[in-house]
């Protein structure tokens, strides 16, 4: 069969599909913000972190509930916001280094919950796919998250560029311009832990990083001016998910890594590119 038929016949690939370019979206927007601010641990960081919210869900939510992924969903974010906010509250401004304290989160959360499931949800799931990625098991609800997501960060940032970009780029001139600055830094933190706990089972907790980076790098490296980086960004997220999508697809291969490996050699291939130009 070819590709579109594979798609259109069947619904968990439908699925995938749907849910890999939604993820693409909301990681081509974020990605310009993460890597200029120079957070570019900090996505693994959270990422790693959610694996204590999903532990501590998996262990006491019963398998057979109904509506098992959006309580999933609704308790891996409540408990890795809960986890982030100290992280939130003292990289503002501090004057620790940030990757000291990103560090210390990573290490602290990813271990509790590897603890966690092992003395009390080892009968209730399977940690290993949020570590990877399985799109297979997606359902409609892990679609409806995404696809609100979509709805809700990309209008709060594709409208407001522009202070995007000057918070970035030169906080304290923006603070002193009147730019409520800490509510850019809190905000910041909350899009990129709700596009974590949506992406996990896309990408997984190791895998994702991958798509919260490599688009702003690209990004970064070719657009011609700070405003484009969100556009340029985007398209390389879009166009590397898919070609991994139909990679996967056609030579039976885990998506997560996929659209690591694709984007990171996308990547490099546009350096060789613009240095033989």
């Amino acid at each position: 069969m070819t590709f579109l038929t594979d798609f259109w016949h069947y619904p968990f690939l439908l699925n995938a599909l749907l849910a890999t370019l939604g993820l693409s979206i909301l990681c081509g927007t974020l990605s310009p913000m993460i890597v200029a601010k120079k957070y570019a641990f900090m996505g693994s960081s959270i990422s790693h972190g959610a694996l204590l919210g999903v532990s501590i869900c998996m262990s006491f939510l019963e398998q057979t509930m109904t509506g098992l992924n959006f309580f999933l969903f609704l308790g891996t974010l409540l408990i890795t916001l809960i986890a982030v906010t100290p992280l939130a509250l003292t990289t503002f401004r501090q004057k620790l280094p940030s990757d000291a304290l990103i560090g210390l989160f990573f290490t602290t959360t990813m271990g509790s919950g590897i603890l966690i499931h092992q003395v009390f949800g080892q009968t209730k799931g399977d940690l290993l796919g949020f570590l990877f990625g399985n799109v297979l098991t997606l359902s409609l609800v892990d679609l409806y998250i995404v696809g609100c997501l979509i709805l809700i960060i990309t209008p709060l940032v594709w409208k407001r560029r522009l202070h995007w970009i000057h918070f970035i780029y030169n906080e304290e001139a923006t603070s002193v311009q009147g730019l409520k600055t800490k509510n850019y830094h809190y905000s910041l933190f909350f899009f990129i832990t709700l596009v974590i706990v949506a992406g996990l089972k896309i990408s997984g907790v190791i895998l994702i990083n991958s798509f919260l980076l490599i688009p702003g790098i690209f990004a970064l490296k070719h657009a011609p001016n700070a405003m484009s980086t969100f556009t340029y960004s985007l398209c390389f997220a879009l166009f590397t998910a898919l070609l991994a999508l139909v990679m996967a697809n056609t030579l039976d291969l885990p998506t997560g890594a996929s659209i690591a490996v694709v984007q990171a050699f996308t990547y490099f291939i546009s350096l060789l590119f613009k240095k033989a130009t």
